[in-house]
């Protein structure tokens, strides 16, 4: 990683020290009650705020944003079409507006080990990074144990999850994404869909640094409750269907399968140091 350092303080007491660098958390959320509030609590350890989207929850998931006190703005939507890249311009704006410094994206089932309590303010203090990435282990079955195979889906470079604000930020579809939607539009008098995907993020205000995981890791809690991770690759699987209805149906299907696949599963237990943050 590269080398970082907290911002110095000037020994003379009269000159007052730098500000502490201003951390709001972005969220979005759907059907999440069950580990919602563990979330929270475990950020507020971390960020200054959060500001979210709830997309059409149906269970406590609003009323849980709305009345914990580290989030400072909720938009509710109605649910209906995939929007993930309008949602993330839309919190990347909010965040701006909040005064952030920089912008954690993260979703509700996942959150760095303990030790990011330690590396955050030094991370947060070096204003010449434009993003950090974080290697995300899935955690299957267990918050004490992990999938150790492949390390390219389940140990992977996450996505963009913290990064320093700019108004030069800018969440863009996938590659190609707007020629195919323009393309169903012109060829089979589709109407216009927006992109399941939130696609990459650019603008960003610096170089990106690669935080290595015997730092911190950011841990992945969706396979924790299996049968809850069931029931939302069904889900995604349905909506997906509904989006995209020319698309071949066992293409879809296979695809979120995949997600669940077990056959090859090396399940090890957690380093000791990955402790939870709760």
């Amino acid at each position: 990683m590269s080398a970082t350092a907290p911002t110095p303080v000037p020994s003379d007491g009269d000159v007052p020290a730098a500000a502490t660098p201003k951390f709001v958390a972005a969220i979005r959320v759907f059907n999440e009650e069950r580990f919602l509030p563990r979330w929270l609590d475990a950020i507020s350890k971390l960020a200054d705020e959060v500001v979210a989207i709830d997309d059409g929850s149906n269970d406590g998931s609003l009323d849980i944003l709305r009345g914990h006190p580290i989030v400072t703005e909720v938009v509710a939507k109605k649910r209906g079409r995939q929007t993930d890249t309008q949602d993330h311009r839309r919190m990347t704006q909010m965040a701006l507006d909040h005064g952030a410094d920089w912008i954690g994206f993260l979703d509700a089932d996942e959150m760095w080990d303990a030790r990011i309590v330690d590396v955050l303010p030094r991370l947060l203090a070096d204003l010449d990074v434009g993003e950090y990435k974080f290697r995300k282990p899935w955690l299957w079955r267990s918050e004490a144990q992990y999938r150790t195979d492949n390390p390219e889906k389940l140990f992977a470079w996450c996505l963009p999850r913290l990064v320093r604000a700019s108004a030069s930020l800018k969440w863009n579809y996938p590659e190609n994404a707007d020629w195919k939607r323009l393309a169903a539009v012109l060829i089979r008098q589709s109407s216009w869909r927006t992109s399941y995907a939130y696609g990459r993020l650019d603008g960003i205000p610096g170089p990106v640094v690669q935080v290595p995981p015997d730092e911190v890791v950011l841990l992945h809690y969706a396979a924790v409750d299996y049968h809850r991770l069931q029931w939302k690759h069904i889900r995604n699987a349905i909506h997906n269907a509904r989006e995209y209805p020319k698309r071949d149906g066992d293409a879809i299907a296979s695809h979120w399968a995949l997600g669940l696949d077990e056959s090859t599963a090396v399940i090890e237990a957690i380093p000791s140091e990955w402790k939870h943050l709760t």
